[in-house]
């Protein structure tokens, strides 16, 4: 008991001499923490989130003729919260936009059964892939990027199965040695995520006297699963059907901006990526940095509102760009501006659980 109360004594005397410690450590008074703590909120970010991706869909051609539902949502919450000069803007792409508009993958041959759709998981099929209704034997190759995996292996006119990224399964199955299609089971953490399905991409443009051929990415569980019953002799032979269309390329960023009390000529961005392709849309990958921006813009514009926090001295710029591209194009655009900005936060992947992945959080 004794040993106890002096314990507790000791917390008792150390606590507010590391509450001491802690407020000198901050960069702003207690009483702007507070309010910035009260007013700003996780929920309206994973409800922007959710109004940006609310799940992984398959864009209309209207999206793709139009303007992209993230860079809407963006625009017109940011407009709603009282930032300045909202603005979509369209930058020219050489690269063609490509989106399936049926996408189905068989095994029709011990049994008919269906491997996968795009219409459940929009990511499954690869993009770039080309459209045509073709059926194969399935062929495992190990994991098919290096030249001696297909040592001793008759893949032409067949689907290759391997680990490796559909890229290079398409280059070294398809345009070097004449398959007709990929299959990839390649997450990034494929022991961590055995039922994840990566996003992933093959080449539209195939070397002379080749075919793009098509790409599918499965899960780890289901690679392997195939895999298996291959090395156990069955031969398995799988239907391919897809139809896609491209349209011209293009990008899209979304500028807002806060306006500094005019004091100084420096500017700053603070950015996040809405898109990395426009296949895939992940709610982490990169819609929390994004909706996380948004929301750290939307409470500074009401505590500044609310005469709880001054106005910035610098104005803000806040861009949601195509990943590193869209950066680079705005920033080329509006070379006035960028001569004034001395500084570009990026917050990318926001939603990451940081212990769970081994990752850790630094400005």
């Amino acid at each position: 008991m004794k040993r106890l109360s002096w314990v507790v004594l000791c917390v008792c005397i150390a606590s507010p001499l590391a509450a001491q410690e802690r407020e000198d450590r901050l960069l702003l008074p207690w009483d702007q923490m507070h309010a910035i703590i009260n007013e700003v909120s996780g929920e309206r970010a994973l409800q922007a989130v959710l109004e940006m991706v609310p799940y992984p869909r398959v864009r209309p051609r209207a999206e793709y003729e139009g303007r992209f539902r993230e860079s809407e949502v963006m625009a017109r919450l940011a407009r709603e919260y009282g930032f300045s000069n909202v603005e979509i803007e369209v930058f020219p792409s050489p690269q063609r936009l490509w989106q399936a508009t049926r996408a189905e993958l068989w095994l029709v041959a011990p049994r008919p059964s269906k491997i996968a759709d795009f219409r459940d998981v929009a990511v499954s099929i690869a993009s770039g892939s080309e459209t045509g209704d073709v059926t194969a034997e399935l062929v495992d190759v190990g994991a098919g990027g290096r030249p001696e995996d297909y040592a001793g292996k008759d893949v032409k006119g067949k689907v290759v199965l391997g680990w490796a990224s559909s890229q290079q399964l398409q280059r070294l199955g398809v345009f070097e040695r004449g398959a007709v299609g990929v299959l990839s089971y390649n997450p990034i953490h494929p022991e961590d995520d055995i039922d994840q399905i990566g996003s992933q991409s093959i080449s539209a443009s195939a070397p002379q006297g080749r075919t793009a051929g098509f790409g599918w990415s499965l899960a780890p569980r289901h690679g392997r699963d195939l895999a298996r019953r291959l090395a156990q002799g069955e031969k398995l032979t799988i239907r391919s059907i897809v139809q896609a269309e491209s349209f011209p390329g293009r990008m899209e960023t979304v500028h807002a901006v806060i306006p500094g009390d005019g004091s100084s000529d420096q500017e700053l961005a603070v950015s996040g990526h809405l898109y990395e392709g426009y296949l895939k849309q992940g709610a982490n990958d990169d819609a929390s940095g994004c909706a996380m921006t948004l929301e750290m813009g939307r409470a500074l514009i009401r505590l500044v509102a609310d005469g709880k926090l001054p106005k910035p001295k610098r104005t803000i710029h806040f861009l949601w760009v195509p990943e590193i591209s869209g950066t680079a194009a705005w920033l080329q655009k509006h070379g006035d501006t960028t001569k004034k900005i001395v500084a570009d936060l990026n917050f990318d992947m926001e939603g990451l659980a940081l212990a769970r992945h081994g990752s850790i959080w630094t400005m």
